[in-house]
């Protein structure tokens, strides 16, 4: 049961990072388009 646990926090923490990483990804292209 546990491994199971795991296995939902590591996909938690997996799709935290990659929404934190396409916020700055979309953050730069807005800068980009900016200047």
């Amino acid at each position: 049961m546990s491994e199971v646990l795991d296995a939902v926090l590591a996909l938690r923490d997996l799709n935290e990072r990659e929404l934190e990483a396409t916020h700055k990804y979309q953050a730069l292209q807005y800068i980009k388009s900016q200047v």
